[in-house]
């Protein structure tokens, strides 16, 4: 594939357009770069905000994002939270009477995420895989489930004793 780049010309000072001859997967990991870029440069205001709404006392943090270009990244936005804050997260947005959007889990903090989300009966959808699924919760179950999610109410997987063991069968 031929693609025209713009180079600087260091003696000029100027950029240029100028021809590069790039193979297929030169071409593919070329585009998917700049899609990476726009995506990232799309998404960085949006953690930074979040990142000031994390509240470390709950074991699910719960984010509602209202711009409407983000609609199509809550899975995106979701694992970026995942990993900043360690714990399941839920990102949402607002739709008529419901809050849809995605989960990401965390195995350090409950083994299936999807199932516990599943199994609370508040959500109207829960689907994809144990820790990285979408979700539709309608309005009023989104207040009864940031009151089931104290921290005083939730069971957590690191109460339990730890033993060392030589070997599991």
């Amino acid at each position: 594939y031929t693609v025209v780049k713009r180079k600087l010309n260091k003696e000029i000072r100027k950029y240029e357009q100028v021809p590069f001859e790039l193979n297929f997967y030169e071409y593919a990991l070329d585009i998917l770069s700049k899609c990476r870029e726009k995506q990232n440069k799309l998404l960085e205001p949006v953690i930074k905000e979040l990142d000031s709404k994390i509240n470390h006392n709950r074991q699910i943090q719960i984010f509602i994002i209202d711009k409407e270009d983000l609609k199509s990244n809550t899975g995106l936005v979701a694992n970026k939270m995942a990993d900043r804050c360690a714990q399941p997260v839920l990102v949402l947005w607002e739709k008529e009477d419901t809050f849809t959007g995605s989960a990401r889990g965390n195995t350090n903090i409950m083994k299936d995420f999807k199932k516990y989300c599943s199994e609370s009966g508040l959500f109207t959808l829960c689907q994809g895989h144990d820790n990285a699924f979408g979700v539709i919760i309608k309005k009023e179950n989104l207040l009864k489930l940031t009151e089931k999610i104290n921290p005083e109410k939730f069971e957590q997987k690191q109460d339990m004793e730890e033993h060392l063991v030589d070997c599991i069968y």
